[in-house]
C-alpha cells in the first residue's frame, strides 16, 4: 500500500481536526512548522495544498480558532508567520466564521485573551 502524503497531512478526527488543529489547540509550535516544512519536502508546497491545511473542523474551527480558544499566542503567531510564507490574507483568516458566525477575534474576545487580541 501506496502512502498519499498529501492525505496523511490532512487526515482527520470524526470532528474532521486535521494535525494542524490539533497542534495549534495545544501550542505546540515546532509541529506547526514541521507540518509546513513537510508540505514542501514532499513537494506539496503550493498555495491550494496550504490553504487546505487550514480547513475548518466540523464546526467550521481554523487551527487559527483553536489557538485563539485556547489563549495559545505562539501557536499564532507561527501561524501567521507561515501564512506569510504564501502571502495568505491575514484579515481573511481572522473573519473565516465557524457555522456559529464566531471570527477568530470573537473567540479571543470570549475567553479574555487580552494578549491575543493585541497581537491581532
Amino acid at each position: 500500500m501506496e502512502l498519499n502524503v498529501d492525505e496523511l497531512l490532512l487526515a482527520g478526527t470524526e470532528q474532521r481536526q486535521t494535525a494542524f488543529h490539533m497542534a495549534a489547540q495545544n501550542n505546540h509550535t515546532e509541529i506547526l512548522q514541521k507540518l509546513w516544512v513537510w508540505t514542501e519536502e514532499w513537494q506539496l508546497n503550493t498555495n491550494e495544498l496550504k490553504k487546505k491545511c487550514y480547513q475548518p473542523d466540523k464546526n467550521g474551527n481554523t487551527a487559527w480558532h483553536h489557538a485563539a480558544c485556547c489563549g495559545k499566542l505562539e501557536a499564532l503567531e507561527t501561524l501567521w508567520s507561515l501564512d506569510n510564507e504564501v502571502e495568505l490574507k491575514l484579515d481573511e483568516l481572522l473573519l473565516v466564521k465557524t457555522e456559529n458566525g464566531i471570527t477568530t477575534l470573537h473567540m479571543a474576545a470570549q475567553k479574555n485573551h487580552t494578549e491575543i487580541l493585541q497581537k491581532l
